[in-house]
C-alpha cells in the first residue's frame, strides 16, 4: 500500500520507486543472482524479478509474518529470515546483486547491517541502497510532518528540550546520530544520518556512488575482496 496508494505522505516512498527502478535499468540481471533485503512482503522483489528476470530472486526479512505473506503473494521467488541486526556468521550465501530499500534508516546498529550487507554481495557485485536524507532544511519538513502524524522521539534519549535540540541540530547540519543510541531491535527514523552510511562505506573501502534525489539518497556499491574481508571470512 505505501507505494500504491495516492496519499501524498506516501508521495516520496512512489517517488523514490521510480527513481530506484531507472537506477537498475542501468544494470544487467541477465544470469545473476539477486536478493531484495528488508523485502517485506515482496512488492518491490516481484518487480525487480518480473521487469528484469534474474536468474533467482530471493526476498529478505526480518519479519516472519512479511515472509508469510510474501510467500503467499509471490510464486517463483524465494523468502527468508534474515536479520540485519545480528552479524552474518559462517559462509553466508553471496548474490551478484543485492538491494536494500527504505531499511537501514530502522536498523539499530548501522555497521553490523552494512557489514552485512556486504558480506552477502559477491565481491565485484552491486549493491543497491536507499537511505532517507533527514538533515538541513529538507530534515525539518520531515520531522515536522511526522510529528504532525503522531510520532514522538520517546526511542531516543530523553532530555527536557529534546524537539528543540532536534530541531536545531538539523538546522545547524550536525551529526544526527548523536540522538540516536546504538541499540538491537528496529525503530523510526529519527537520528539517522545518512552521512554516517557515507564514511562506513569509505572505511571498509567499498567503492560507491551516491546521490540525492528529492528526499532519498541513492547508493551503487561494488564490494571487492580485500585482505580484511579475506581474513574476517576465513575466521569464521
Amino acid at each position: 500500500m505505501t507505494y500504491r496508494d495516492g496519499r501524498l505522505r506516501n508521495l516520496p516512498h512512489r517517488m523514490r520507486l521510480r527513481s530506484v527502478l531507472s537506477l537498475l535499468n542501468t544494470i544487467d540481471f541477465r544470469g545473476k543472482s539477486y536478493a531484495d533485503v528488508g523485502c517485506s512482503n515482496g512488492y518491490i522483489t516481484s518487480i525487480v524479478n518480473r521487469t528484469y528476470r534474474p536468474a533467482s530472486a530471493w526476498g529478505l526479512d526480518h519479519n516472519q509474518a512479511n515472509l508469510e505473506r510474501a510467500r503467499t503473494l509471490h510464486a517463483g521467488i524465494r523468502f527468508e529470515l534474515v536479520n540485519l541486526e545480528r552479524p552474518i556468521t559462517g559462509d553466508p550465501p553471496a548474490y551478484d546483486i543485492v538491494t536494500c530499500f527504505e531499511t537501514l534508516e530502522h536498523v539499530g546498529n548501522l555497521e553490523v547491517a552494512v557489514e552485512n550487507l556486504i558480506r552477502i554481495t559477491r565481491p565485484g557485485g552491486v549493491l543497491i541502497m536507499s537511505a532517507p536524507i533527514e538533515v538541513g532544511a529538507r530534515g525539518v519538513l520531515k520531522f515536522a510532518a511526522k510529528v504532525a502524524l503522531g510520532y514522538r522521539l520517546n526511542e531516543l534519549p530523553q532530555s527536557p528540550h529534546i524537539y528543540r535540540s532536534y530541531i536545531l541540530s538539523l538546522l545547524t547540519g550536525k551529526r544526527m546520530s548523536v540522538f540516536r543510541d546504538m541499540r538491537s531491535g528496529w525503530g523510526t527514523h529519527f537520528g539517522f544520518d545518512c552521512r554516517d552510511l557515507d564514511d562506513i562505506l569509505a572505511s571498509r573501502q567499498v567503492p560507491f556512488h551516491a546521490w540525492n534525489d528529492f528526499t532519498t539518497r541513492l547508493y551503487q556499491a561494488t564490494p571487492k575482496e580485500t585482505k580484511a574481508r579475506s581474513e574476517l571470512l576465513a575466521l569464521d
